[in-house]
């Protein structure tokens, strides 16, 4: 997804924006940490939690369960977003089950899905095995909605929003710069709503953000193993 700027910030009650990995870290105080994540790629959500990993690691948190679900679309088929702003404009390069193949700015998208599914997926996993914690687990939906928004939902409390504006982007397409309509993932500003915050209507945000979560997860999400093609998964 397009880097601009220095990640998604949070827009608090004071207007002041917060990074997303401060409210994820506190949700890790817990002993019982749920995260539900909609969105592109999960890419911010793998550097959000990179923190409260290590501090398991070394003992500062100590939540006994982790359970992480991650929504995304299915990137091995058509999406609106990402396309090149050239529609004929395609390079080869990407090695895909043994031979060379066309590789498209939705084909590098499908990569950065993997590659940040699966660092989610080992790096929490791994605290389990470890014995650090009782339980980790990670899942992982594919759907063929295109996003236009993220959400993502902590301890089933708080909730976070931000729209995926659209723009024109310039991205390496095997070594390759391509100019591609794109979303700016990194650079949304996030709203967030909580469970008891009852001037905003938090807590009807709250229910109705996690019913759209399930029941896109229930209905149209399918299982997807991020270890499924290790080949897919190499950087273009």
């Amino acid at each position: 997804m397009a880097r601009q700027g220095k990640g998604a910030f949070v827009r608090v009650r004071t207007e002041r924006p917060m990074e997303l990995r401060t409210h994820i870290e506190q949700a890790f105080t817990e002993q019982a940490v749920t995260i539900d994540f909609a969105g592109f790629s999960g890419e911010t959500l793998h550097t959000a939690l990179l923190e409260p990993i290590d501090k398991i690691r070394s003992g500062r948190l100590r939540p006994e369960s982790i359970n992480v679900r991650i929504l995304v679309p299915d990137t091995r088929k058509p999406q609106a977003i990402p396309v090149p702003v050239e529609p004929a404009e395609a390079v080869t390069g990407m090695r895909t089950k043994g031979r060379r193949a066309k590789e498209t700015p939705l084909s590098r998208a499908h990569g950065i899905m993997l590659r940040s599914t699966q660092a989610i997926t080992a790096a929490v996993t791994e605290l389990e095995a470890l014995g650090l914690i009782s339980e980790a687990r990670v899942s992982v939906r594919v759907h063929a909605v295109t996003p236009s928004f993220k959400l993502y939902i902590l301890n089933q409390r708080d909730a976070f929003f931000g729209f995926y504006p659209v723009a024109q982007n310039t991205v390496p397409v095997a070594g390759k710069p391509t100019k591609i309509l794109d979303v700016l993932g990194l650079d949304a500003v996030l709203f967030s709503y909580n469970q008891k915050d009852e001037r905003g209507h938090g807590a009807e945000w709250v229910q109705q953000g996690q019913l759209w979560f399930d029941s896109l997860w229930n209905n149209l999400g399918e299982d997807f193993d991020v270890w499924g093609d290790l080949d897919e998964g190499e950087a273009p």
